[in-house]
């Protein structure tokens, strides 16, 4: 089953993370979330086969309704999960990108000591925009299903707000963490920073709207 192989990763991945283990968390957290997004596609799959012999929803069949159901909450679990293994990587990514930032070079470094240092942090940056914005690309599809599926709503809307809202939050981190360079470009940083700071917040108040009585959205 892909998306409890996939689950089982994810969670061994995180267990990984939180001993500091980052290369293999981070190795764990990709292989995760590419059978996670194998289990979407076969769910997918799975709905387009449904619609094409019994209708939308598995039409007026209650054995094809049945399994309707039953493959669309794989596929919303597969992709929440795909999306937090890739949130869970970018996170990573940040992390290092920081830790980068807080140890720069020394007054005696060479030139190629400095250039070591700023492709490393450039690439660090731009893994974690790549990762961050698939997650929120995943939350969306649980959101906003593209294949006749059921929106969430309550506390699973919720969840996936509060996530799409994290990635997006971590994005604004890694553009504040953007090198500096002339006027445009750093006015061009925290227009970026703003625009993702303001998101994120959209998103948390989302999730207050859709589950206002849950005590984890506070």
């Amino acid at each position: 089953d892909l998306l409890q192989r996939g689950t089982s990763l994810l969670k061994g991945a995180r267990r990984l993370a939180r001993a500091g283990d980052y290369g293999e968390a981070d190795t764990s957290f990709a292989a995760a979330a590419d059978v996670l997004q194998e289990a979407v596609n076969g769910a997918d799959a799975a709905l387009v086969a449904i619609v094409e012999s019994a209708g939308p929803r598995g039409g007026d069949n209650p054995d094809a309704q049945e399994l309707w159901s039953s493959w669309e909450r794989v596929r919303t679990a597969a992709c929440g999960n795909c999306g937090n293994s890739l949130l869970e990587r970018g996170k990573i990514k940040v992390e290092l990108l920081q830790e980068l930032l807080r140890n720069p070079p020394g007054a005696d470094a060479t030139d190629s000591e400095r250039t070591k240092q700023d492709t490393a942090s450039a690439r660090l940056a731009e893994d974690a925009q790549q990762m961050l914005v698939e997650s929120g690309r995943y939350y969306r599809r649980c959101l906003v299903p593209d294949n006749g599926a059921k929106s969430l709503v309550g506390a699973d809307a919720a969840r996936a707000l509060l996530k799409w809202g994290d990635a997006l939050q971590f994005r604004a981190s890694v553009a504040s963490n953007a090198p500096l360079g002339d006027e445009d470009s750093l006015s061009a940083r925290l227009e970026s920073q703003g625009e993702l700071a303001l998101a994120s917040a959209e998103k948390y108040e989302a999730a207050l709207n859709a589950e206002p009585d849950d005590a984890k959205v506070y």
